[in-house]
């Protein structure tokens, strides 16, 4: 269910498809974790497709994110596999010509992987850039008006019998 909330979060809420500690050690969260690393690899149709799915059928919703996730495992370990294969063979090639086409092939497979990885990382820095954005002009906004909020804070205090600081 974890993994069906962070994903329906992440597809309704376009920041936090960027956002998120990718490096989380916690075992409860290694749900969403897997769930963001699979995120990139959606397309936006896909994300659409799937918004309007969980508006219209959550349990199709569920289902169809289970199947994701489950396709993405996959992936990632025949991708492993390939490359576990690429490894040995490169260590038992006779001839430099041999080694160096495997040495390519295991270079593509190591180069998408970071290129995959910098997209995440990209994306990441994005959401960050914005909250960071979004968080300055609120703390600009509210050093202009300093006199007005601490104004308005006192005449509450003030009105209020109750004395008490963190009363609202």
């Amino acid at each position: 269910m974890r993994i069906i909330f962070c994903f329906l979060l992440a597809i309704s809420t376009p920041c936090l498809l960027n956002a998120g500690d990718y490096n989380q050690p916690s075992r409860k969260k290694q749900h969403n974790y897997k769930l963001l690393r699979m995120l990139p690899t959606v397309s936006d149709a896909e994300k659409a497709k799937l918004q309007k799915l969980y508006q219209t059928d959550p349990e199709a919703f569920r289902k169809e994110i289970h199947r994701l996730v489950k396709a993405y495992k996959e992936q990632r370990k025949l991708e492993s596999k390939r490359l576990k294969e690429l490894i040995i063979k490169y260590h038992k090639a006779s001839n430099n010509a041999e080694k160096q086409q495997y040495y390519n092939q295991i270079y593509a497979m190591t180069r998408k992987t970071f290129d995959l990885q910098m997209l995440r990382y990209k994306k990441r820095l994005e959401a960050l850039e914005m909250q960071l954005s979004n968080l300055t002009a609120n703390y600009e906004k509210r050093r202009r008006n300093a006199d007005k909020i601490i104004k308005a804070r006192v005449d509450h205090l003030t009105r209020n019998r109750n004395h008490d600081w963190d009363s609202d």
